[in-house]
């Protein structure tokens, strides 16, 4: 049957992938003997589907975790490209100056984080992460603000922000200050976010990290 026959043709891929020619000659004779061992045949199925699952796995593995930065100036904007550069699994995919500039881009770029600024010209964070969240895209966001006030903490986590980091000051140790935001950065990528059942009220993220 056309099942069998695919099947078999698995089971002779894998065979030739091990480089045991008699063994792929033994796969491929199940089409001439219908009554071979198809416990065989089913587990080098399995096997040829589990090499290949875990072959994507390790491509996407390592893939470098594609950041997109949105901050209104240019200075900040480039410090913290060269922060997140320093990470070689880090890979920073665009530079956008406003809110209009950054929504476009997420949907352009499709990057695995987002670093936002809140207070960004044209439309601001608090406004990119809902209209982000309400056409579907939960990809994960970090905002970096310079207010300290918890409301504004809350109010941006309850629109779709995942973590939360307070702008370097003058007196920041940058070094440390990019350890720390690369670290989140990668943490970050590796979230699985679930919309709440109720939608953008209250807290609508859980965090789950994906597995390894």
């Amino acid at each position: 049957s056309p099942r069998r026959r695919d099947a078999v043709a698995e089971s002779a891929e894998v065979e030739a992938e091990r480089g045991n020619p008699s063994g792929c000659e033994q796969a491929r004779q199940l089409c001439v003997h219908p009554r071979g061992s198809m416990l065989r045949d089913e587990s080098a199925v399995h096997e040829a589907k589990d090499r290949r699952r875990r072959s994507r796995g390790h491509r996407e593995h390592d893939r470098p975790v594609r950041v997109l930065i949105a901050d209104d100036s240019e200075l900040f904007r480039e410090v913290l490209g060269k922060l997140v550069g320093a990470e070689p699994g880090l890979e920073v995919v665009g530079l956008c100056r406003d809110g209009a500039e950054a929504a476009a881009a997420v949907r352009r770029l499709r990057p695995d984080v987002i670093i936002l600024d809140l207070m960004l010209p044209r439309r601001n964070g608090f406004q990119v992460c809902a209209a982000m969240r309400e056409r579907g895209d939960w990809s994960p966001i970090l905002v970096l603000t310079a207010n300290r006030e918890e409301s504004v903490g809350f109010r941006a986590l309850s629109l779709g922000a995942l973590d939360i980091l307070e702008k370097p000051g003058a007196r920041t140790d940058l070094e440390q200050f990019g350890r720390l935001l690369r670290s989140r950065l990668k943490l970050l990528a590796g979230v699985r976010v679930i919309r709440h059942p109720r939608g953008l009220r209250g807290l609508c993220v859980h965090l789950a990290v994906a597995d390894k």
